[in-house]
Formats: C-alpha cells, sequence, structure tokens
C-alpha cells in the first residue's frame, strides 16, 4: 500500500481467544527502548494478566539509558551471561527457547529481523510448533537498514515459512506480500498503547521547559535517519526566517545527535533548537507543547504519534508507511505532509502557528477516536486471538506437535 492511501481498520484477524493452559514463547533479541519492545512488553504483560503461560526470552541483556522499562508481571529470560560471546549468546538462546517451545502452543518472533527472528524460527521448527512473526514497519526497508547482506534473503525466507505473520497497521500488508508471503497467512492486528496512563503521565506538570519566544514545537525518538529530525530542524529554520520564531525540542539520543547540531548551526538556529537528550517520561512535555511533529521517513505505527493524540496535542506528520495515515485518519486527526519535504512541513507548522484552532480541533477529535481504538487492552486481545487461532489450525492438521 501506498503511503498515501488511507488503509482500513477492517482486518483479517480472529475473534476466538484461547483455551485454558495456552502457551506463548515470545523471543527478542534484546530489550533496548523503542515504541516496539515497549509495546511487546506491555502486550506481555497483558497476557500475564489474562492466565497465558508467556515467556519472554531476550537473548542479549541491554543496561544503561538504552533499556526498556519492564512493566510489572513481565519477567525476561535471559540464557546467556551479560558479556558472554556471540556464538555462545544463540546457541544458549536456541536451547532455552526449545525447552520452552516444547511446552507451548505457538513460538512468536517478536522483531522482524535480527538473531530473535532467526533463533524463533530455528527453535519453532526443531519442536514442530506454529511460529509466527509480528512486522512493526515495512520490512524491505529494515532488512535493507539493519540486516547484513549475507542474511538479508534468509530473512525473508524466514517471513515467507511463517505460519503467520502479524502486521500492526494495515498499511503494513503489502510490504508484507511484497516479501512473497501468501495472503492466507497475513493477519492484522492493530497496534496499542496504554490510553489511561499515557492521559494520567500528561496530566503532570513538564520538567523546565526551553525559554525563547514563541509556541514550542516537540519531536521525541531516536536521533536517526529513520526520524527525519534533519526535516524538521530545516522547516523549524524556514519558518524562523519567515518571521514567525518559535522553539524546537527534539527529545532523544542517537548517532545524528552531532549532525543535527551542526545543522542547526549551520542554519542558524542553534539558540532556538534543544536537544536535551533521552528523556524517561516525554509525555508531560508532550501535553505541554502547542505543536507535535512526527518527520519519520517510514514508521509501522507512530506510537509518540499515537500518543501525542490521546494527549490532545496537535500533530503534524510526514506521510510514511504506514502509522500515520490511519492513525491521522487521512488528515481530519491532523496534517500530513509528504515525507522528506521541508517546504510542506514548514508550511504546516507556519500554518498553526498563525492560526492554532483549526488543529486544535482536529486533536479534539483525534483524542476521542485515540482512546477508544487503540487500548494496549484490546490490542492485547486481538494478537492473542490470532495466536489461538494458528495453534488451533495446527491441532486439527495434526495434534500439539504436528
Amino acid at each position: 500500500m501506498a503511503a498515501n492511501e488511507a488503509p482500513s481498520l477492517a482486518a483479517p484477524r480472529t475473534t476466538t481467544g484461547p483455551g485454558p493452559g495456552f502457551g506463548v514463547v515470545v523471543v527478542m533479541r534484546r530489550l533496548y527502548e523503542n515504541g516496539g519492545v515497549r509495546s511487546t512488553l506491555r502486550l506481555v504483560q497483558q497476557w500475564s494478566r489474562a492466565g497465558v503461560d508467556v515467556h519472554l526470552v531476550a537473548l542479549e541483556h541491554t543496561r544503561g539509558v538504552n533499556a526498556a522499562p519492564i512493566p510489572p508481571d513481565v519477567l525476561p529470560e535471559h540464557p546467556a551471561r551479560p558479556g558472554t560471546r556471540r556464538r555462545y549468546v544463540l546457541a544458549s538462546g536456541l536451547w532455552h527457547v526449545v525447552r520452552r517451545a516444547l511446552r507451548a502452543d505457538v513460538v512468536v518472533a517478536g522483531q522482524h529481523h535480527g538473531a530473535g527472528l532467526l533463533v524463533a524460527r530455528v527453535a519453532a521448527s526443531l519442536t514442530r510448533r506454529p511460529f509466527v512473526t509480528v512486522v512493526r514497519s515495512a520490512p524491505d526497508l529494515a532488512i535493507q537498514r539493519w540486516v547484513p547482506p549475507r542474511l538479508r534473503a534468509v530473512t525473508r525466507a524466514v517471513h515467507r515459512s511463517a505460519d503467520r505473520v502479524v502486521c500492526i497497521t494495515p498499511g503494513l500488508v503489502s510490504a508484507v506480500h511484497e516479501l512473497g508471503v501468501r495472503p492466507e497467512r497475513v493477519a492484522v492486528a492493530l497496534n496499542g498503547v496504554e490510553v489511561e496512563r499515557i492521559a494520567a503521565a500528561g496530566s503532570a506538570p513538564p520538567p523546565a521547559l526551553p525559554s525563547g519566544p514563541g509556541a514550542l514545537v516537540l519531536g521525541v525518538g531516536r536521533l536517526e535517519g529513520q526520524k527525519g529530525f534533519d526535516v524538521l530542524v530545516r522547516a523549524h529554520a524556514q519558518v524562523v526566517a519567515g518571521g514567525q520564531p518559535h522553539r524546537l525540542l527534539i527529545l532523544g539520543e542517537g548517532p545524528d545527535r552531532a549532525a543535527l547540531e551542526a545543522l542547526a548551526a549551520e542554519l542558524g538556529v542553534s539558540g532556538s533548537v534543544h536537544l536535551p537528550g533521552f528523556a524517561d517520561d516525554p509525555l508531560p512535555t508532550m501535553a505541554a507543547a502547542d505543536l507535535y511533529c512526527l518527520p519519520s521517513r517510514y514508521e509501522g505505527f507512530g506510537q509518540s504519534l499515537a500518543e501525542a493524540m490521546i494527549l490532545g496535542t496537535p500533530t503534524v506528520a510526514a506521510d510514511c508507511v504506514s502509522g500515520p495515515r490511519l492513525l491521522l485518519a487521512d488528515g481530519a486527526h491532523g496534517d500530513l505532509v509528504p515525507v522528506d519535504d521541508v517546504d510542506a512541513l514548514a508550511a504546516a507548522i507556519a500554518a498553526h502557528l498563525r492560526d492554532p484552532d483549526r488543529l486544535r480541533a482536529a486533536a479534539a477529535r483525534g483524542r476521542v477516536w485515540a482512546v477508544e481504538h487503540l487500548s494496549i487492552e484490546r490490542a492485547a486481545t486481538d494478537l492473542l486471538a490470532v495466536l489461538a487461532d494458528v495453534g488451533a489450525s495446527r491441532r486439527r492438521r495434526g495434534g500439539r506437535g504436528a
């Protein structure tokens, strides 16, 4: 599906829940801080609370500021000790996942590329358990960016071999088909967020905000090329040069920090571009912002955009594959601009600074929609129904281990 097509919420999903004792093994390479990992952790939490026998296996340890916060009721299993050499990490991880899979009904790869995907595939094959992958962003773009050339064909083949490939938005379905996955093996389970927690956190007082004239425009995410913050800095500079001063705050850390700082200096906006680093909880700042911008080059869902919607913050997003168009309802809940289009993003920011009422009204509509459709409880139920259907189909074909 092209980025400018409007995906439907109609999804090829089941409504049948699992029976008692249903077992799930979720395999991740590591639990580093990003939206996909946070979503997986919350799904595991919901399943555990619902009585599912769920085990989350993380092959590698992640510590410090890069580690995702672990929610209550979730106990990740790390088969290898910190500092173990990679070959032994994979071997011990595979052995551990195989043992867990023997008692489970389905093996799930929580990330659609990397060691976790490959280990989950091998373990499912060895134990003859159904294998499910969860696709959280445009898979071929992610494979090209993150997977070594020697493993790209294998990674695509793993997805084609899965009993089910689950997309977190309808807009990812066509990209999965392009990998060669048969249509009947593709399902959609719309991603979700913690609506109540987000709303409560947004009501807390924000930390000290950058001083300076004008409105506060916010971006949140890892400082890397995918997130498109270079486009946002250029758009900010263009709006300032046009006579509309405002502050740009980008919360996050990553390899592009130096390049973004240099770009701000080159454009003469170092004084109004603020890069304070990673924020443990950006939600109070997001609630206080006058405008939230998501300039990403691709996003499977756009978790931070969903958070801004729940908080009622006006939004502008790049019309990238695939979440923003769905979340913003073709522009009814916020403005969509073409990917990598500095002029269009600058025009959208400038228009909001001149007349904020239009996007504020759109944000109010978006908040109602997001609260109704984006709960993590609904997401956990939908995805678990897909897993239960896969497990039941395998049993109908010849028993649990068939």
